[in-house]
């Protein structure tokens, strides 16, 4: 497995360091320069905001979808010793885009007459818009950046299996989701189970691998699974987030597409579905991994693609011939 992009994501260009070294000198400039001429000094600082904000939106959209610093905070717990430094430089970005709106703004309003008034105090000396503007920025950039889910990156995909059954089981703020791949050519499947909550940003999935291989009856069973008709490729919406208090689904995907079967749409799927899960389910298996999933949205923006094995943004992504990337 590798990630890419890790080092220019980290390094930027010469010209974009060179801005930014020129606007911490300017900050501390107009820091100075406020004591004396105060106008000049607050030019200064919203000159030097606005150009540092244009090199740090230049830069975050220069890779996405693929990697963004929202995202970033995605990165599970095993591949730390790899990207520590990319999710702290994410950390660090969000935090200096944050702060350089509210100099900005607190600029601007310093700036301002001292007879513009708002229910009698001042306009020029309100603190609280600024901060307000930050929060609204972080947010738009955030809800923009982390849906759908994915985590930052493009890595070398394991071989893909032939045939995907997930089934999801939420009730309330729990999911349980057990899923099985089932790789046909080589006779093996695999086991998988994730219980989660909402508004948990860790949670655990773990993945066995079977002990015998896939039984001859199942492996029959599975191969009349793939002649199922998809909906259209493009066409992923029934696979969204589950918003439903309580919702029993499941999901079959194959390299022609994928089929969803939700209860609350009175949609059930076929009996061979269900038997296929279930007798892989009581199969002897081995443990394989369990590994850290992080979700930056709280548990909200995790969703079944996700719990169908796509998690990295090369899965969840595609470069258009126009050119433009689009996430499902």
């Amino acid at each position: 497995m590798s990630w890419t992009h890790r080092d220019s994501f980290l390094s930027g260009d010469v010209a974009d360091k060179i801005v930014v070294t020129c606007c911490s000198i300017a900050f501390n400039m107009a820091a100075l320069r406020a004591r004396r001429a105060r106008q000049s000094g607050l030019l200064i600082a919203a000159a030097s905001a606005l150009a540092a904000a244009i090199v740090l939106i230049r830069t975050e959209l220069s890779f996405f979808p693929w990697v963004n610093s929202w995202t970033a905070l995605n990165v599970p717990e095993q591949m730390y010793r790899w990207l520590s430094d990319v999710v702290m430089f994410a950390e660090i970005r969000i935090a200096a885009v944050g702060l350089i709106v509210v100099a900005f703004v607190i600029s601007l309003f310093r700036l301002t007459p001292s007879q513009w008034t708002f229910r009698k105090t001042p306009v020029c000396e309100r603190v609280w818009p600024a901060f307000f503007a930050a929060f609204v920025v972080l947010v738009i950039w955030f809800h923009h950046s982390v849906v759908p889910y994915r985590v930052a990156g493009i890595v070398d995909r394991d071989v893909s299996p032939d045939l995907v059954i997930l089934h999801v089981e939420k009730h309330g703020l729990k999911f349980r989701e057990t899923a099985t791949d089932l790789l046909l050519r080589s006779g093996n499947f695999f086991m998988r189970t994730t219980e989660r909550r909402l508004f948990e940003y860790k949670f655990i999935s773990s993945k066995a691998l079977g002990a015998s291989g896939i039984p001859a009856s199942i492996d029959s069973r599975a191969l009349s699974l793939l002649q199922f008709p998809p909906n259209t490729k493009s066409d992923w919406s029934c696979a969204g987030p589950i918003r439903s208090w309580d919702e029993d689904a499941w999901y079959v995907l194959t390299s022609t597409g994928l089929r969803c079967f939700k209860r609350s749409q009175n949609s059930l799927p076929p009996v061979q579905i269900i038997e296929t899960l279930s007798q892989l389910s009581i199969q002897p298996v081995r443990p394989y991994e369990s590994w850290e999933v992080r979700d930056i949205c709280l548990g909200f923006c995790y969703d079944p693609i996700a719990g169908l094995g796509s998690v990295y943004a090369n899965q969840r992504c595609s470069t258009y011939p126009t050119g433009k990337a689009i996430c499902r």
